[in-house]
């Protein structure tokens, strides 16, 4: 994922069920994940993230 923008200091996203490294909520079965997003000459590059 990216923010092309550049303006993104963090990109927060849900999937359903439960997953490691983030915040499952269990009423909904998904799982919350907050990515920072990379700053100064590196804006707007893209980020990997495992699950």
């Amino acid at each position: 994922m990216s923010d092309p923008t550049q303006q993104l200091k963090t990109i927060v996203f849900e999937i359903s069920g439960e997953y490691s490294g983030g915040v499952y909520i269990p009423e909904e079965n998904r799982t919350r994940f907050t990515v920072s997003c990379p700053q100064g000459k590196y804006a707007g590059s893209g980020i990997s993230v495992t699950l």
